[in-house]
């Protein structure tokens, strides 16, 4: 099997999409949906005077909603602007995919990844998502479009999976 070798330089596109497919995952978008299911009974009871609670203390009972409608609000915000920071920082990367792992090279840095450093990847519509094991909010990716053909494509997904396993959809 062959080496695949991938050049690419990330944009502000590449990595919004990249951001919120891996910041609104499955698990995420459940986890919002039952806090807000959560704060919405907990605000209605307490308007509604369905909930008995102390005057004194309801920031208390606030405060917890209140960070949750704030998250909601700064999280889009902020994937934008990490966004648009790693797309002024980024430089022109090359992957090079063996059986051992994936070299990332660029001007400013080298760095060499084990398969076994790797806890899942991911294909998203226009990308490949690596995540590593020590935290699910550290990746790698490359666009599809870095793939100067369909049989380079096919390679890399040959070797993800006889090294790695399965890739998730």
């Amino acid at each position: 099997m062959a080496n695949v070798q991938i050049k690419f330089k990330p944009t502000y596109e590449d990595f919004l999409t990249v951001g919120k497919a891996t910041t609104y995952n499955k698990a995420t978008i459940v986890l919002l949906v039952l806090m807000g299911a959560f704060a919405a009974i907990t605000l209605a009871g307490i308007f509604m005077g369905w909930t008995a609670y102390n005057p004194e203390n309801l920031g208390l009972y606030l405060v917890p909603h209140l960070l949750y409608v704030f998250f909601l609000l700064y999280t889009p915000f902020h994937l934008r602007y990490t966004a648009r920071q790693s797309a002024n920082e980024s430089q022109e990367t090359t992957w090079q995919v063996t059986q051992r792992g994936v070299t990332v090279n660029s001007r400013k840095y080298s760095d060499r990844h084990l398969w076994r450093a790797f806890n899942l990847v991911q294909e998203l519509p226009g990308y490949y998502v690596l995540y590593f094991k020590t935290s699910r909010v550290k990746y790698v990716f490359t666009p599809k479009t870095a793939f100067t053909s369909t049989t380079q494509e096919s390679n890399f997904r040959e070797i993800v999976q006889e090294n790695h396993g399965r890739i998730k959809s």
